[in-house]
């Protein structure tokens, strides 16, 4: 069952269950997707990894099927990667985008040219080119109708923890500890370790429609403390308050201090 909770700076919905928020939102995009190319237009896609999308995957796997039996027209789709650790060859296990791939797109055959990510040999050589030439990328060849990500127990936001800039771009970030033991256990078989690069609060700003994910009774407190009507930033969830379409997706745990 899905309920909004009014009256708050950002939409706000809360589920009974995780696996239900991320079914909806797997919908929506599966939505956007046939919607675009109906317009003949491509959908552009960026969302985040880890254990908590899985759901998400089986859900927009499922619905795909083969496109000229009136599958989702995944010739259409171009992807986005959030984030990624500076040093993992693209290719490498450990590494954001070979979980994508053994995980997701080995089952959503999505064009391989249309699976955007930044390469993590190419960030450990040349940070400042790379992280530049994929924010080029994230919003010339987007920016993205749809983006997922999730929100952390301290309140951070892909690689935008507290003190991040309202105009961050693209870019590596040194992480806190608790950040990277966070985004470590939500992983399977990644660990975790600094430099990582990923979108700026800016950068993801630009998507049309932003949809955000928070579980668990750990993320009841930042959900509360990001909860303002302008930026504050020590509270990274607050750059969306004024988003044109921006949702924070809950389930009952995340939202008990809103209630």
């Amino acid at each position: 069952m899905k309920r909004e909770i009014e009256f708050l700076p950002i939409q706000t919905f809360v589920f009974d269950t995780p696996d239900e928020a991320m079914e909806t939102v797997a919908r929506e995009f599966a939505n956007w997707i046939r919607t675009l190319r109906f317009r003949r237009e491509d959908a552009i896609l960026a969302f985040d990894s880890g254990r908590l999308m899985e759901n998400f995957y089986d859900k927009v796997t499922g619905m795909s099927g083969v496109e000229e039996k009136g599958g989702l027209p995944l010739s259409g789709v171009r992807s986005f990667q959030v984030m990624e650790v500076a040093g993992r060859a693209s290719d490498a296990e450990g590494s954001v985008r070979f979980e994508h791939q053994s995980k997701l797109f080995e089952r959503w055959k999505v064009p391989a040219d249309q699976q955007h990510f930044p390469e993590g040999s190419a960030l450990a050589s040349d940070p400042a080119g790379t992280c530049e030439a994929y924010e080029e990328a994230f919003l010339q060849k987007g920016p993205p109708n749809l983006s997922l990500i999730g929100l952390g127990a301290n309140g951070r936001i892909g690689i935008n923890e507290a003190g991040s800039e309202f105009d961050s771009r693209t870019r590596c970030a040194e992480l806190g500890d608790d950040s990277l033991a966070e985004l470590t256990a939500a992983h399977d078989g990644l660990t975790f370790a600094n430099p990582v690069a990923g979108v700026g609060l800016a950068t993801l700003r630009a998507s049309q429609r932003i949809r955000i994910f928070a579980f668990g009774a750990d993320k009841a407190a930042a959900v509360e403390d990001g909860m303002l009507p302008d930026f504050e930033a020590p509270y990274p969830l607050s750059a969306f308050a004024g988003h044109k379409d921006v949702q924070l997706l809950l389930d009952n745990a995340a939202a008990d201090r809103l209630e």
